[in-house]
């Protein structure tokens, strides 16, 4: 039997009212999600937002494993897929770390500059030809 979308809405609604309440959560999130993700890429860098896209399924395909939607392929392969998992959530990691370190080193760099004036022999910041 052949059902449009309404008719299955109103057919899961009457059997199921719990269920719609996850399906309208589940679009939440939905829409938080597609907030994150342009809030990420209007304030991060491009590569940033791939990188965080690719921990996210690195992360839904750990959750999957976990609660028994999949299976780790039998044989060498499943050391491939883990390592291959914990590689990327290991790449991602690295890169946000390395990227705040930057980001530290360049918010501290004028701050240091400050600091060296400050404490630089009387009269070396005066101006030219003022004495």
């Amino acid at each position: 039997v052949s059902m449009t979308d309404w008719q299955v809405f109103r057919q899961v609604a009457s059997l199921s009212p719990e269920t719609m309440s996850l399906v309208i959560v589940s679009g939440l999130m939905s829409v938080l999600y597609s907030f994150l993700q342009y809030w990420l890429i209007m304030n991060l860098s491009a590569a940033y937002t791939a990188f965080a896209g690719n921990f996210n399924k690195a992360i839904c395909i750990v959750i999957s494993i976990w609660i028994g939607l999949e299976r780790l392929p039998a044989g060498r392969w499943k050391a491939a897929m883990v390592c291959s998992i914990v590689g990327n959530a290991g790449a991602f990691a690295g890169y946000g770390f390395l990227r705040s370190q930057a980001g530290k080193a360049s918010k501290e760099e004028p701050v240091q500059k400050l600091k060296d004036a400050d404490t630089s022999p009387a009269g070396a910041c005066t101006l030219r030809g003022a004495g």
